[in-house]
């Protein structure tokens, strides 16, 4: 963002979605957050479909079920239209 010269990352309100914790890595340039102990690759665009694929992985990351399946559901019907 803002050419090349601001990263921006919500890692979630951390009470709010089920106490895990998260962090913003950057490593050879490649951003990436650390959710759980995994490290995810973040979207390089705001599309909610990349958007869907980092939480969907995060989520595989916590222990189940996860708090993340409400943000999920939201974004696949969203998707859907619905």
């Amino acid at each position: 963002r803002l050419e090349g010269r601001g990263v921006f990352i919500d890692v979630g309100l951390r009470r709010h979605y089920g106490g895990r914790l998260a962090c913003f890595l950057m490593e050879g340039g490649v951003p990436c957050s650390l959710h759980s102990g995994k490290k995810i690759r973040l979207p390089a665009d705001d599309s909610s479909s990349t958007l869907l694929s980092s939480i969907k992985k995060a989520a595989e990351a916590d222990p189940q079920p996860s708090p993340l399946q409400r943000r999920i559901q939201q974004l696949q019907a969203s998707e859907a239209g619905l």
